[in-house]
This record gives C-alpha cells, structure tokens and sequence, in this order.
C-alpha cells in the first residue's frame, strides 16, 4: 500500500486527502491547526474548510510534519503559495527522498502568474537544493495526463 502525505489541510487538500483514502490509499494529512485532528477524528469531517463532507476513518490527521511524512512514497502540497515556502523549509529535511511530489499549490489562472512564479521557484530551489529528487519530467511517464503550469 502506498503511503500518501498531504501538506495542507484546507479544502483542497482536505480533498485530496478524500480521494486518496476513497481508493484506499494510505494517507496523513498535515495541518497547523492545532485543534484539526481531534475535531476529524471526532465527527470525520473538516468543518471549516469542507462541511459536510464525511472523511474515512482511515485517514490520520496530525500537526506533526515530520509524521506525516514519515514513510511517505508520495507527497502532495496543498498549502497555500503564500505559506509554501515556509512548509518546504520545514519539511525538506525529512521527506523521503525518492518520494514524488505534487503541487496542489497556487492558483492556475493566468492573471494569477506572480502566485505560480512563486510556486516554480520555491520548487526549484527545492530540486537545486536536492539533486537526487527526480524531476518532474521523470515523473510525467507514470502520471499519464500530468502537466506543468507554465
């Protein structure tokens, strides 16, 4: 079983995380809100950001990067552009390194192009300051339909 880590625990990556553990995935969802995890693990639902949405039981929420990325052989970023930079900095040290990621992050509008300039460098610095990440053109290949913003 694949072990998915979702970094950002908003209404999108609140989403993510469903659609992954829906396909039986597993999957730990990142959150800086401290009061997150018990309210999930209570009513299965991230009332804030997706209401009304029943979350699985399967699903582990917590405020802890580094568990969440513990054993991770995918890691989605859900965070908001603003924030991406300090997630990555926090996290980075410990994610697996032959983990693909997933930017989930910013917005793909193109009135939007600062927020997605932001995203590619934060990313590409990652990569520079990780040589043994593999591109994201490695991971075309086993993503079929995937696609870069540009």
């Amino acid at each position: 079983m694949k072990h998915a880590a979702v970094l950002g625990a908003g209404a999108w990556g609140t989403a993510l995380a469903k659609v992954l553990t829906d396909k039986g995935e597993r999957v730990t969802l990142f959150t800086r809100r401290p009061e997150l995890p018990r309210q999930i693990a209570e009513t299965r639902v991230n009332e804030r950001y997706l209401p009304g949405v029943e979350l699985s039981g399967d699903l582990e929420v917590t405020t802890d990067l580094g568990q969440a990325l513990a054993e991770a052989t995918l890691i989605v970023l859900a965070v908001p552009s603003h924030a991406l930079r300090e997630v990555v900095g926090e996290a980075h040290r410990t994610w697996p390194v032959d983990s693909p990621i997933v930017s989930a992050s910013g917005a793909t509008a193109s009135h939007d192009s600062a927020r997605n300039a932001r995203t590619r460098c934060v990313l590409t610095e990652l990569s520079v300051a990780n040589p043994m990440r593999r591109p994201f053109s490695a991971l075309q290949s086993e993503m079929p339909g995937a696609t870069m913003n540009r």
